[in-house]
């Protein structure tokens, strides 16, 4: 038997109550105070996109599991209100959708986290006709995403902003996530108004910050920054696969990296790619 439409016109919203006894379902209450501090000592840092990236990556992915996250700061031009970052590949009409001027999907979202008193919200896009119409998320469903975390801040809540984060992710989501991102929701907030509300651009110098990667492992993390593959840069730079996976090696050595990504975000963070 198929699921009932909702016949209210509200998106479908799970949202537990965030009791302390949810907080105290969060994993890293007890056993990782260490992260705990250094996520937000980071974040207070953050002053860019790259920063910014590095921090949703290396930080705060540990908190809350997600492949993209979507920031929407409704205040900036429309061109640039909607920003994605992603550690996954996504085709390139995909992304032009996500970060279009005016995203008309993102208005049942807030609406929905808007009809949940503010509270962290987790959609299920196969749960409301509106959103499974919406080519955007449709097309986050064939990528197998078919379940959102959406949370923000209201410009009612006496701050001179508004914002919208929506996190995105192929594991199941749970509550810990969910009072997870309630109890970050102030850094992070904060962090993408600096990072991406005007005054967030990395200041132009008349000199180059030195860097421990040679030219080829520069041109080689920028295309793994892009999301290419071994073969595509492989095949990008006529060298051979396995050519690749050794310049990787070396490079992730240089930067005390554990991880492609992990390289990137490094890199990133010390402006050695764009």
């Amino acid at each position: 038997m198929g699921r009932p439409e909702h016949r209210s016109g509200r998106v479908p919203c799970s949202r537990p109550a965030l009791a302390p006894v949810l907080l105290q379902q969060l994993p890293y209450a007890a056993f990782e105070r260490d992260a705990l501090i250094r996520t937000a000592e980071v974040a207070l840092g953050v002053g860019n996109r790259g920063h910014l990236f590095t921090w949703l990556q290396l930080h705060l992915h540990r908190f809350v599991p997600h492949e993209l996250v979507i920031c929407h700061l409704p205040q900036l031009p429309a061109s640039e209100a909607t920003t994605v970052f992603h550690s996954v590949p996504l085709p390139p009409r995909l992304l032009a959708q996500l970060e279009q001027s005016s995203p008309r999907w993102l208005v049942p979202l807030r609406r929905a986290w808007v009809g949940g008193r503010r509270q962290p919200c987790l959609i299920d896009l196969a749960a409301h006709a509106e959103l499974r119409e919406a080519p955007a998320l449709a097309q986050l469903r064939q990528q197998g995403i078919d379940r959102l975390l959406v949370h923000g801040v209201d410009a009612q809540a006496c701050l001179r902003s508004e914002s919208l984060f929506v996190f995105c992710t192929r594991s199941r989501q749970d509550p810990a996530m969910t009072a997870g991102l309630a109890l970050w929701m102030p850094y992070l907030h904060a962090a993408a108004m600096r990072a991406l509300a005007g005054g967030a651009r990395v200041p132009e110098t008349s000199t180059t910050p030195s860097s421990p990667l040679t030219a080829r492992e520069t041109q080689i993390l920028q295309a793994v920054r892009e999301a290419r593959r071994t073969d595509e840069i492989a095949a990008q730079l006529d060298i051979s696969p396995l050519t690749v996976k050794n310049h990787l090696r070396r490079i992730m050595v240089k930067l005390g990296a554990r991880s492609r990504l992990h390289a990137v975000a490094e890199a990133l963070s010390r402006q050695l790619i764009s």
